[in-house]
């Protein structure tokens, strides 16, 4: 009586090659899950915290007066945009553009910068500059002769 060995073994236990395969196709996935999780915890730490553009800075201060005295002013972003961005402090100059440093062309550089409040880092957080035209700043006419005030 023969007996078939190899179809008895077969039947009772996996190789280690199917082990191994199976492992490795349970740890790809699991680190595909893994992947997707931490991508969406990112994504919910950027929803939650608040974006400030340095934008929003020169247009507060554009629409105000649409004057401007060369200097700067700080203060803190709640002042512009309300509580939830109280982490945040601004600082706006204006001075004549770079290009016309004697003022003759009536441009005036506006630079905002926003930074994290004070005792936290000096990162900054947004910049904006922009040219503008400021009639308040006019010394001279369309033909090149002293305007009377």
């Amino acid at each position: 009586m023969k007996t078939n060995f190899s179809a008895q073994k077969r039947h009772g236990a996996f190789s280690l090659i199917e082990v191994m395969i199976a492992i490795a196709i349970l740890f790809i996935g699991t680190f595909a899950i893994l992947d997707l999780i931490s991508s969406s915890l990112a994504n919910a730490r950027r929803i939650q915290r608040p974006m400030v553009d340095a934008a929003v800075v020169l247009s507060y201060y554009v629409g105000i007066t649409n004057k401007f005295d060369y200097g700067t002013i700080s203060g803190n972003m709640s002042e512009i945009m309300g509580k939830q961005y109280s982490d945040f402090r601004y600082i706006f100059s204006s001075s004549p553009a770079p290009s016309d440093p004697m003022g003759t062309n009536d441009l005036v550089q506006l630079d905002a910068v926003v930074l994290p409040a004070a005792g936290q880092s000096r990162e900054v957080v947004s910049a904006a500059t922009t040219l503008f035209f400021d009639l308040g700043h006019a010394t001279r006419g369309l033909g090149g002769g002293l305007m009377h005030r």
